[in-house]
C-alpha cells in the first residue's frame, strides 16, 4: 500500500496534506543512510521517511533541523520578505524543526543488527 513521506502543516497547526508514494520501492534490502547535523531541510525529510516507515536506519549525528516550509512575497516596489507560512512533519508526524532526527546508530552496525533494527521496527507496526 501506500506509504506517506511527509505531512505538511500550516502556521496555526492545521494538516494540509499527506505526500504518499504508491510506487514499488527499487530494493527491499535493508538501507543505511548516513546523516549528520548538515542534513537539513529535504534530505532530513527524506531520511525521515525512511526511517519512520521501517526502510533505512540512520546512522551518524543528530540532523540539523530544518522542516518550514517558506513563502517569498514580493512588493510593488520591488522589495520582498520571507516568512514560515507552515511546516512538515514526518510520516509518523514528528515535528523535527529545530529538533532534528536522532539517528538509531552513531557507527554504522553489523547486517545481523542492521536487520534486527528493521524487522523489530516492522514488529512494532510502523513499516
Amino acid at each position: 500500500g501506500d506509504k506517506a513521506v511527509t505531512y505538511t502543516v500550516s502556521n496555526t497547526g492545521e494538516l494540509l496534506e499527506g505526500l504518499d508514494v504508491s510506487r514499488r520501492a527499487l530494493t527491499d534490502k535493508p538501507l543505511i543512510v548516513r546523516v549528520n547535523f548538515l542534513t537539513a531541510s529535504a534530505s532530513e525529510i527524506l531520511a525521515g521517511a525512511l526511517q519512520d516507515n521501517c526502510r533505512a536506519v540512520l546512522v551518524g549525528t543528530k540532523t540539523f533541523g530544518k522542516g518550514v516550509i517558506q513563502g517569498i512575497f514580493q512588493f510593488a516596489d520591488g522589495s520582498g520578505i520571507k516568512l514560515t507560512i507552515g511546516k512538515y512533519l514526518t510520516p509518523k508526524r514528528r515535528d523535527i524543526n529545530k529538533r532534528g532526527i536522532k539517528p538509531d546508530f552513531f557507527m554504522i552496525p553489523g547486517n545481523p543488527t542492521l536487520e534486527e533494527k528493521i524487522v523489530q521496527c516492522k514488529a512494532n507496526g510502523n513499516g
